[in-house]
């Protein structure tokens, strides 16, 4: 859905691979900072006109934002939290590649608002640099594949049900001292 085959040995398909890609804002549009992206909105992705209602219901589910978050995470794992991928836009309705990493600490951080080859020269690249950026974004765009078809998965084997559950819960109240 979202994969494209890219000869990494030609420069000229190479930037027009990244050239052309969709693009969104990596925090909001005031800040004018773009990256690579897809768009993700239920409307969007090839889900029966039969489960659209389904589909709706699962972005409410803590099972399916923990298995996405999962893939992600692992995703991410990858390219040590240099590379990241954040829901963006108003519904959430796009995934777009960010940059991050990980501190001498250890804890990961995110860049959200920095913009990634907004003005990028391909042609002055170096092209095993190319090659490099063609790789990630071509990553990120399996991620993006990965990401929808788990999604379509538990649309089309699951159902959200609500169930009422009781928890036992200890409170504290004021007795009469005897």
């Amino acid at each position: 859905m979202y994969s494209k085959v890219v000869d990494r040995r030609n420069r000229k398909v190479m930037t027009r691979f990244l050239r052309n890609h969709f693009r969104y804002s990596t925090m909001n549009s005031w800040n004018l900072a773009t990256s690579y992206a897809h768009c993700v909105k239920i409307t969007r992705m090839s889900i029966p006109h039969n489960l659209l209602g389904r589909a709706f219901d699962m972005l409410e589910s803590e099972e399916v934002q923990d298995a996405l978050s999962l893939c992600i995470d692992a995703w991410e794992r990858k390219y040590n939290y240099a590379w990241q991928v954040k829901f963006n836009g108003r519904s959430n309705g796009y995934l777009v590649l960010c940059r991050g990493g990980r501190s001498p600490e250890g804890r990961v951080y995110a860049q959200p608002g920095l913009a990634v080859d907004d003005d990028a020269d391909y042609e002055e690249w170096p092209i095993e640099e190319l090659r490099e950026r063609v790789a990630v974004v071509q990553s990120f765009d399996a991620l993006c594949d990965e990401l929808a078809a788990l999604f379509l998965s538990y649309v089309r084997h699951y159902k959200f049900v609500e169930e009422i559950v009781m928890v036992p819960q200890t409170v504290r109240r004021l007795r009469e001292v005897a």
